[in-house]
């Protein structure tokens, strides 16, 4: 503060003129109720210098705790570190990534009794949860920032003739609901298409594809949520489109994969209100 402190005994001693003055030179822009009453100008000088006080207090706090922090680990903290991003999978499914390395992952937990349902993992192992998907952002950030970010192994990269693919896709099928078969994935007794990998790339192809070809995808999570569009009947689809196609209308332009684009392609809102 540039400017002294009055307080309200010191104030309430002073002439009309000389209030008028001070409320100037503080700078003060509380509305006096009543300016033909001292009373009223001390009350909105008063007020201003409490909310300034506050504030100065506020910054002191900040300050002191970034202080504090960087006493504790001088040498851990680095601000110049690479920023975080976030990669979506699925909806309820995100990569974290620090330039192109994938640093995390975060889920969401379907689990009723659970509270806090974004759950941040690493190394396909829980290490930390919150409440919103944001909440869990940020604890990333926070590890990531003062290096205390355990390192993330990133999923293994199989073989076409390996059985890790197998082992992958039957645990991303279980994860939505359905089965793993010889001949492809199902719901029930509804074979709902097929997932693969090669040349470094996971694909799908959708029983109710019109054109049956293999769609490329950035993962197998998101090759086998494609095929959770076709498990209801084909009329329920036409005419009620489910929420994640509501998700994907939302998307912007950008940052549909091809995969989401070929099931946009494949849907048939002819008959939707």
């Amino acid at each position: 503060m540039t400017h002294p402190f009055y307080t309200e005994q010191q104030l309430s001693v002073k002439a009309l003129c000389k209030l008028k003055t001070i409320y100037t030179q503080i700078g003060c822009n509380v509305d006096v109720a009543d300016k033909r009453r001292k009373h009223a100008w001390v009350e909105a000088i008063v007020i201003h210098q409490s909310s300034q006080i506050q504030a100065i207090a506020q910054a002191e706090l900040e300050q002191y705790i970034e202080e504090q922090a960087a006493a504790i680990a001088p040498e851990e903290f680095n601000s110049d570190r690479i920023t975080l991003t976030t990669r979506e999978i699925t909806f309820y499914d995100h990569e974290v990534l620090a330039g192109e390395e994938v640093v995390a992952e975060i889920h969401y937990d379907h689990n009723n009794f659970e509270t806090q349902r974004w759950v941040v993992y690493i190394s396909g192992k829980e290490f930390r949860r919150g409440h919103t998907f944001a909440k869990a952002f940020g604890i990333v950030c926070h590890h990531h920032t003062f290096n205390t970010l355990p390192k993330h192994q990133s999923e293994v990269q199989p073989t076409q003739t390996s059985n890790a693919v197998l082992a992958q896709i039957s645990v991303a099928a279980d994860e939505f609901g359905l089965e793993l078969l010889d001949d492809g994935i199902y719901n029930g007794d509804v074979k709902l298409g097929e997932v693969g990998y090669n040349n470094g790339s996971w694909w799908v192809v959708r029983s109710a594809s019109l054109h049956q070809e293999n769609i490329p995808c950035d993962s197998v999570k998101e090759a086998v949520w494609s095929l959770c569009m076709c498990r209801n009947k084909p009329r329920e689809l036409r005419t009620s489109p489910p929420v994640l196609i509501a998700e994907l209308l939302d998307k912007p332009f950008d940052e549909v994969t091809p995969c989401e684009w070929r099931i946009l392609q494949d849907y048939d809102f002819s008959l939707v209100a």
